[in-house]
């Protein structure tokens, strides 16, 4: 086999008639960000920090601890997102209890996280909110018959967002939820209304204008009042309702050990039978006969209601963000970019499991 040629992935160029290959390019002064999360990764970023210099001096003695705060902003953020998606239920919704066991693993780590950068106001906020959920959790629960409940209510619900609320005080950006809650649930209920049978944009409107804006209000709406306050057929509001008692009987009967892991399966279907009604859509419009015409009408309003379920459930993820980005490219580019997205969570899981 021979030897790789100069500048081949892995192999440093060599200058002619040099022995020394030619210096690193310089480290950008911007801290790296880390997809993963874990004590390890924020220990490591804080380390390189502290040590940050030129080549043959001496670490420095005093640092500004703000990028390193900045950074532990930023990891910190996409490491609770599970944990801000269940307060936005325990606040504004339904949580179940076993939701809870999912949350604590992420509280802990970032708590350990928060000690080792010398963040104690934060560690302590998140030792007490670890404290409530664990108060919260079916297994601790103290009145026996208040096990009937799946849903956490009363004084638990209280203590929680009374601890919460001081950890979104201390930082805002890795526990603010109204950001959270209003962009998601916007994209939920245009998708819910969406895929009912003649609900359009303007009945969106109307919606929106008689205030019926948010799930918790549309989960116990009655067809009749959402007629007559929204100005909509009452055949329509009935469709309306039913749409969003299903989807709320799917979230009560969801189970925690493996509803993430279901849904990322479910994403994968619908991002499989995306390419393959695009390709159909892609192939019928280039005929001109009338059977080409209608497989090609009909390809067309299965791909957009395929899209309106993966648009609910990237929004479930919490993935608006990327949602709004994917929404401005052409079909091909949305299935190439939600196959990567697939790629980067199965890869973040496993290495997880």
């Amino acid at each position: 086999m021979p030897p790789p040629s100069p500048g081949a992935a892995g192999t440093p160029s060599v200058r002619p008639g040099s022995l020394r290959p030619p210096p690193p390019p310089k480290r950008e002064s911007r801290p790296p960000t880390f997809e993963g999360f874990d004590e390890g990764s924020i220990a490591f970023a804080f380390d390189a920090l502290m040590s940050e210099g030129t080549a043959g001096e001496p670490a420095r003695a005093e640092v500004d601890l703000a990028p390193v705060r900045e950074l532990f902003a930023e990891l910190a953020a996409n490491h609770m997102r599970h944990v801000r998606d269940f307060m936005i239920d325990v606040k504004w919704g339904e949580a179940p209890r076993e939701w809870i066991d999912i949350c604590v693993p992420a509280v802990v780590s970032l708590r350990r996280a928060a000690d080792r950068l010398g963040l104690g106001e934060l560690a302590i906020g998140l030792e007490m909110f670890g404290a409530e959920l664990d108060g919260a959790s079916p297994a601790n629960l103290e009145a026996p018959g208040e096990g009937a409940s799946r849903a956490i209510e009363g004084a638990h619900k209280d203590r929680l967002l009374e601890s919460y609320e001081g950890l979104v005080t201390l930082l805002p950006q890795a526990f603010a939820l109204d950001r959270d809650k209003s962009q998601r649930e916007a994209v939920i209920i245009q998708s819910l209304c969406l895929s009912v049978p003649d609900v359009r944009k303007v009945t969106i409107d109307k919606l929106h204008a008689a205030g019926l804006t948010s799930l918790s209000v549309l989960f116990e709406a009655k067809p009749a009042e959402v007629a007559q306050v929204a100005g909509i057929p009452e055949e329509v509001a009935v469709r309306i309702v039913e749409r969003f008692q299903a989807y709320r009987r799917e979230l009560q009967n969801a189970s925690p050990q493996d509803a993430r892991a279901a849904e990322r399966e479910k994403l994968a279907t619908l991002t499989a039978q995306l390419r393959e009604q695009h390709d159909g859509y892609e192939e019928a419009a280039g005929g001109w006969s009338p059977d080409a015409k209608a497989k090609k009408r009909d390809l067309f309003r299965a791909r957009e209601e395929t899209w309106l379920e993966i648009s609910l459930l990237l929004a479930r993820f919490g993935e608006v963000d990327r949602l709004q980005g994917i929404e401005k490219v052409p079909f091909a580019q949305r299935i190439a970019q939600l196959t990567e997205y697939l790629e980067e969570a199965r890869d973040k899981y496993r290495t997880e499991g």
